[in-house]
């Protein structure tokens, strides 16, 4: 079963969202804000380390999950399904 470009966008800005949520508990702007912080030296380099690590992992098994939803050897996820799946992130 295809899975439409609509539906993979769904899942996608779903992602995208979870990612950026938890980057607003340590209030930064963004995933990426977070995870560059991974780069320097300084108070939020390891947090840094594990927002980088957590969004690679959440990434690699979205699309993970993706591939097999459009392969047809995984149904369907509801959104929430497709987020529950997803490794937590570990903050210190």
């Amino acid at each position: 079963a295809m899975i439409s470009a609509r539906h993979l966008a769904k899942y996608q800005q779903a992602l995208d969202d979870h990612l950026n949520a938890a980057a607003h508990l340590r209030r930064y702007d963004s995933i990426h804000a977070a995870a560059l912080r991974a780069g320097y030296p300084g108070p939020f380099h390891d947090e840094g380390v594990a927002y980088a690590i957590w969004m690679d992992a959440c990434n690699a098994t979205g699309y993970q999950l993706l591939a097999e939803i459009e392969a047809g050897t995984r149904a369907p996820l509801s959104v929430d399904d497709f987020i529950a799946l997803l490794p937590a992130l570990e903050l210190t």
